[in-house]
């Protein structure tokens, strides 16, 4: 299968910036849930109020992913 995919430049210049960077934004969302996932784990200079919101914000955020239909960058560890 090949998928073609046509942009009017400039007029669509940041559509076309989201098609062709989506892996590196993917490679971002990875990046910054495994942040957090550490912090909440192995950051033993947190304290407990801090940590638990590194937990929290992970978590939302890995329903924001899934909402968006983005489950494949979500890791539920």
């Amino acid at each position: 299968m090949k998928v073609t995919m046509e942009f009017e430049l400039p007029e669509q210049e940041s559509e076309f910036n989201r098609a062709v960077h989506g892996a590196r934004m993917a490679l971002m969302i990875h990046h910054f849930m495994e942040l957090l996932r550490v912090r909440y784990k192995h950051k033993h200079d947190l304290s407990d109020e801090a940590r638990e919101e590194c937990r929290h914000l992970r978590e939302e955020f890995g329903e924001m992913i899934e909402e968006y239909g983005l489950s494949f960058l979500h890791n539920n560890e």
